[in-house]
Parts: C-alpha cells; structure tokens; sequence
C-alpha cells in the first residue's frame, strides 16, 4: 500500500502462514482509513460511507434480513402445505373407513373398499384377502399360508388379527 503500511495479502514472508481475521480486525482497527476510502470494495460489500469515519451498514443488514425472511416464509409455506395434505388425508381416511362400515356383507366390504381407494386416494386397486387354509369370502383373496409375513413383515405389527 501507499501508506506504508503492512500488505497483509503479501506472501512474502517466510514466516506468514495465512490470513487471519485477528490480524485482519486489528489492522483495519489501526488503518480504518483504508476501508472508508475504497468506494469500490464499499459498493461491492453493499456498505455506504455517510461520513468521516462512518460506514453505514443498514443496506447490507436489511438484505440479510430479508434473506433470512425469505427462507424462513418459504419452509412455513412447505410446512403449511404437508399440514393440509395430511388433514385432507386423514379426513379421505375416516370418510373411507365410516363407508366401510356401512357394507352389508363381505362381497359389499370388497367393493366398498376398492371404489373408495380410486376415488379418494387415486389408487388402482384394494383387496380384502386371507391366507388358507378355509373359505374366503365373495370378492376376497385367499393367500397361500405364511404370504402374509412375507407382504407385511414378521413381526406382525400390521395384522388385524389373526
């Protein structure tokens, strides 16, 4: 620099093993001049020098601000979007299930079910099944023995009975 003062982006030195901020702080602390005056590197880092010795950081601190508003109002937008999904979910899900209850046989059971899930969640297709041996009902599956913890898992936290 012009003023005699230590470069601290010189590598030079033998010794320097980078900038740190330390040094950084306390020669911009000692040379604030240096700050004040570079109109350029002001503009660049979104800062205005209002006068002698006065930086204003108001331009640059507001755009954080509205930055960080920013994220912050789009991850309640998402947040309040699954919360409407899951209510209309839940909502399709007991207005399905108060349906179900109304069938008058199993054969009614069956196309109950399956007419539900393509109009209220978009699915192909439902089946009402149970493994042999023994009869199965008009309109359900039977599954081979054992089928059933292969399709849900052994451990039998998805049966409805047995």
């Amino acid at each position: 620099m012009s003023n005699g003062s230590p470069d601290l982006f010189d590598s030079s030195d033998a010794a320097d093993d980078g900038l740190h901020w330390p040094r950084v702080r306390e020669w911009l602390k000692a040379h604030p001049e240096s700050l004040a005056e570079d109109r350029a590197l002001l503009e660049e880092l979104g800062l205005k020098a209002t006068g002698r010795n006065v930086v204003e950081f108001g331009k640059a601190a507001l755009t954080r601000l509205e930055a960080a508003v920013e994220r912050e109002t789009g991850a309640r937008q998402r947040i309040e979007a699954v919360a409407r999904a899951n209510f209309a979910a839940q909502t399709q899900t007991h207005v399905t299930a108060l349906d179900l209850m109304e069938s008058r046989n199993h054969a009614d059971l069956a196309r109950r079910l399956d007419a539900a899930v393509q109009a209220r969640f978009g699915l192909v297709a439902a089946a009402v099944a149970l493994e042999k041996p023994g009869g199965v009902p008009f309109g359900w599956r039977a599954l081979e023995p054992g089928r059933v913890d292969q399709l849900l898992g052994e451990d039998g936290l998805h049966w409805l009975g047995p």
